[in-house]
């Protein structure tokens, strides 16, 4: 029985460094996608404007002080154990591993994880896109003398640049339902 301990224990300990020796930045592009500028990201764990999460030898983030490898990431990205991160590396970077895939209820997670992201970055790709047409409607206004309007479109703004995801979503629907249809 001592030697099949030993073999699942040496298994495992094989996946984590079969899962670490993808070099990060083929982690990163995988399951973060391509960054903003150069090596940096905005951190998938706490909401900010700029970038803030990178990697060297590990991956790091400046603003919440996040920090890990490879299986921490993806653990921490998808809310999966230390093994199925492993696996789910391994499987995406075809790895072949003497171990079981990972298993549906993880798969489930991880595609749900990213179709949540999707979403998300397409909401963020149309406030800042509803941003740059307000901010425009706004110079207008304010170079016509057109007050009413102008604080009507400053607010539509304040809204859009609001840390609070409600708020910018409030803010998002008002404009496409008034003037970006």
């Amino acid at each position: 029985m001592k030697i099949l301990t030993q073999k699942a224990s040496n298994c495992q300990t094989n996946i984590f460094r079969l899962a670490n020796r993808v070099p990060v930045q083929d982690i990163a592009l995988r399951y973060m996608g391509t960054p903003k500028k150069g090596k940096w990201w905005r951190c998938p764990f706490h909401q900010e404007k700029e970038e803030s999460f990178t990697y060297k030898i590990k991956f790091r983030c400046f603003g919440c002080g996040w920090n890990g490898g490879n299986v921490d990431l993806v653990m921490k990205l998808f809310g999966l154990s230390p093994l199925e991160a492993a696996r789910l590396i391994c499987r995406d970077f075809s790895i072949p591993i003497d171990d079981h895939p990972p298993t549906k209820e993880a798969m489930a997670r991880v595609a749900e994880v990213r179709r949540e992201r999707e979403r998300e970055e397409t909401i963020k790709n149309k406030i800042e896109q509803t941003y740059k047409e307000t901010a425009l409607l706004h110079r207008v206004a304010f170079q016509l003398g057109m007050d009413h309007v102008e604080v009507v479109l400053a607010d539509v703004l304040d809204g859009l640049q609001s840390r609070e995801k409600a708020r910018q979503i409030e803010a998002l629907r008002y404009a496409r339902k008034w003037w970006l249809a």
